[in-house]
């Protein structure tokens, strides 16, 4: 399989998806995940496979915070548990 750029963020996608959405709690309470800004930072081929680095903005409102829209202007806290980035790494 030929991985470009579109195959690799599909690929990321699906990886992603099971990462978002609605989630319960330990103690029963939902929150909305939710997963933007996916960002490919780096593709390195070893062998067969390619491994993929990538970074995205999580973004999780619950009951216990208020829900506002995010402003993409603001950098995430790194310290705020319900809006920052990640980085992940996959291989394909």
């Amino acid at each position: 399989m030929v991985l470009n750029k579109h195959k690799i963020m599909e690929k990321i996608e699906e990886y992603l998806e099971s990462k978002s959405g609605e989630k319960a709690g330990g103690s029963g309470h939902l929150s909305n995940v939710s997963i933007s800004q996916i960002i490919i930072d780096e593709v390195k081929k070893k062998g067969k496979v390619v491994e993929v680095t990538f970074s995205y903005t999580v973004d999780i409102i619950s009951e216990f915070n208020i829900a506002e829209e995010p402003n993409t202007e603001n950098e995430p806290d790194q310290y705020d548990p319900y809006h920052y980035r990640k980085t992940d790494t996959i291989t394909l």
